[in-house]
């Protein structure tokens, strides 16, 4: 039912469900969009949806309408860009929730970038502080889950190629850039650390350590050691053999609680390491990281329970890498 560009009353959106414990009846909300002018009118109706091959029931028509008018002016280039960020941080934005940043507070900056089969040969790009929103289709029929794409930054701060395209790609050095903590005065790996392992290529894969404990250390240079005592019960939980790497529990756990932790993160390109990393100005902190497609990911032991994992400011870093410039 869903089209392109709903206007008027068709289907703009579906969900959540909610099962009954049977499994043969859904709940669920069903929302239509009507302009008016220069306004969007929302109209949600709530359905019973019977999956035993009887009639579905409308149960409350009209049980909701609200006219869209921002309280708050969000410097974004386009209004799918906003939607992606709202459903990730928007309750962060308001206190609903603590816990870090998926985005960011909002952009840092918007362009286009070369990109082949896009329109022009160019895309709509947003920089956030986490990562980087992408435009590629613009005339892709929605609601589409691959309207709004997530950047692979930091894959490409480690193989330094730009890509340009599915097929196309600019070769260039890899990021000397700490994957964790402060960007100066900082011991932590850079991404061209990462490159030195073969990280994000065949060179790099790994073998299956699902169940053995994560006590691989990483410095500076490149040199990889062992100690057992920064595993803090960590062990590695789920092996990926799309691109042949493990993931440690402390960061699988916190995966199964995104919607689609692959769109968000991409599969993993490096192996977890520890890490002595500068943050806040504190030397010397030990920090588990490890490097995925889209984004990076660290452990924090000591942080409180909803802060240790957080997610890297691959955003910043891949404009600092790209342009010369965070964009702030």
């Amino acid at each position: 039912p869903h089209v392109a560009n709903p206007r008027h009353g068709e289907i703009s959106s579906i969900g959540p469900p909610g099962v009954s414990p049977s499994g043969q009846q859904v709940l669920i909300r069903v929302s239509r969009t009507t302009a008016q002018g220069a306004e969007l009118i929302f109209t949600h109706e709530s359905w019973l949806l019977r999956l035993d091959g009887s009639d579905n029931q409308l149960l409350i028509p009209n049980s909701f309408n609200a006219v869209w008018r921002p309280k708050v002016r969000f410097p974004s280039a386009s209004p799918a860009f906003y939607n992606t960020w709202r459903l990730s941080d928007n309750a962060v934005a308001t206190g609903q929730v603590a816990r870090p940043w998926l985005w960011g507070p909002q952009p840092i900056t918007h362009t286009l970038e070369p990109w082949t089969d896009s329109p022009g040969g160019q895309r709509l790009v947003e920089y956030y502080d986490k990562g980087r929103m992408e435009i590629a289709t613009p005339d892709l029929p929605r609601p589409s889950k691959y309207y709004v794409t997530s950047g692979l930054l930091a894959k490409e701060l480690v193989t330094g190629q730009l890509q340009t395209g599915p097929q196309t790609v600019v070769a260039g050095a890899p990021a000397a850039v700490p994957v964790a903590g402060d960007s100066a005065n900082n011991p932590a790996p850079t991404y061209a650390t990462f490159n030195k392992l073969g990280a994000a290529t065949d060179a790099g894969k790994a073998a299956d350590r699902t169940g053995q404990p994560v006590s691989a250390t990483l410095t500076l240079d490149g040199v990889v050691g062992a100690d057992a005592g920064l595993g803090a019960g960590v062990q590695d939980a789920h092996f990926v053999p799309e691109s042949g790497h493990n993931i440690p529990s402390a960061f699988w756990d916190w995966l199964q609680k995104q919607p689609d932790w692959v769109s968000l993160m991409g599969y993993p390109v490096s192996e977890p390491y520890w890490v002595q990393a500068t943050i806040a100005g504190q030397p010397d902190q030990p920090v588990l990281v490890q490097i995925y497609e889209r984004r990076t990911l660290s452990f924090t032991l000591k942080n409180p329970p909803a802060w240790r994992v957080e997610l890297g400011n691959v955003g910043q870093q891949y404009l600092a890498w790209r342009y010369g410039s965070t964009g702030k």
